[in-house]
């Protein structure tokens, strides 16, 4: 595996690592955490403990921005981490800034200049604004300031139609929206996303 760090502020570390493990067998991660599991999956959960149970993913649960730059920056340099995934960014605090635009904008800001300064790659998820929920508006609408965008060098959006889908399914549409590319293609990339496992399959 590459080293990598996920700063999770959605969801616990256990909820977290369970639906990771659960996204490499395609088994829910509600029932890893209550064990009901047949021999096949045991066996399998005992397959994906061995593979990201290391050191080469760690996780944490910070919300300061200070702080997670300071996290990050001891990954790099004690554990070699090439990639770290913030979940998500409208959650980040500061005890400096108060109001959402700009501390959306220094974190930003500073996430991008810390991905450069270190050499590696950081993935940032982001909710999106009313007006792109709607359909409406440019780019990929994330919420909070459009110096989110601005400042990344890959942008993506995942976009469903949930006034289409059918209320029953497992697996429905979902597009791949790359807004903004510096390196390459940018485009739609048409999928379905199985909502039980979280497994996205291209079509």
């Amino acid at each position: 595996l590459i080293p990598c760090s996920i700063v999770s502020l959605e969801m616990s570390q256990v909820d977290l690592m369970a639906k990771i493990m659960g996204i490499r067998h395609s088994m829910t991660s509600a029932k890893i955490i209550k064990g009901i599991l047949d021999n096949t999956q045991k066996s399998n959960l005992e397959e994906a403990k061995t593979l990201f149970l290391t050191d080469d993913l760690e996780i944490h649960t910070e919300f300061d921005l200070e702080k997670i730059k300071m996290l990050i920056r001891k990954d790099v340099y004690s554990r070699k981490v090439k990639v770290v995934m913030i979940d998500y960014l409208q959650k980040i605090s500061s005890d400096k800034i108060y109001e959402e635009t700009p501390l959306m904008s220094k974190a930003a800001k500073d996430l991008s200049n810390l991905a450069q300064e270190l050499g590696i790659s950081i993935i940032v998820l982001s909710q999106i604004n009313n007006e792109s929920e709607k359909g409406k508006g440019a780019g990929a609408g994330f919420k909070g300031s459009g110096t989110i965008e601005a400042s990344a060098d890959l942008a993506i959006r995942l976009k469903r139609n949930k006034e289409t889908e059918d209320i029953n399914a497992e697996t429905v549409p979902m597009q791949i929206v790359i807004t903004k590319n510096k390196f390459g293609w940018d485009g739609t990339i048409e999928g379905f996303f199985n909502l039980p496992t979280g497994i996205y399959t291209i079509i």
